[in-house]
Order: C-alpha cells, then structure tokens, then sequence
C-alpha cells in the first residue's frame, strides 16, 4: 500500500482545482469613430457597438 491516506488524497485533489486563476470578464468596449474602431479590431477586441455601422461596412 502506499504511504498516501484517504484524507490526503481527497485533500490534494481539491487544493489542486483551487490553484486555478480567476478569469476577469472581458471589458465591453463601444467604438465612437471609425478610427478607434478599425485600431480595436487590428488588437482583436471586437466591440459591442459602434457608430455609423452602414457607412463602414
């Protein structure tokens, strides 16, 4: 038998899942020019609006 217990098992096993950072929600972004825009999407944020969407595209 090896020399782990039961109690230390289960106890490394739920420290182990409790060393996972913590992931921040993503901020909402809204693009009020074409310029921010087209530099938000080059850095790969797509924004949840932006102004005059019809004359961008």
């Amino acid at each position: 038998m090896s020399g782990l217990s039961r109690r230390a098992l289960l106890a490394g096993a739920l420290l182990a899942g409790a060393a996972l950072p913590a992931r921040a929600a993503a901020p909402r972004v809204a693009a009020l020019d074409w310029a921010l825009l087209e530099t938000l999407l080059a850095m790969g944020i797509v924004p949840v609006a932006a102004a005059e969407l019809v004359l961008f595209r």
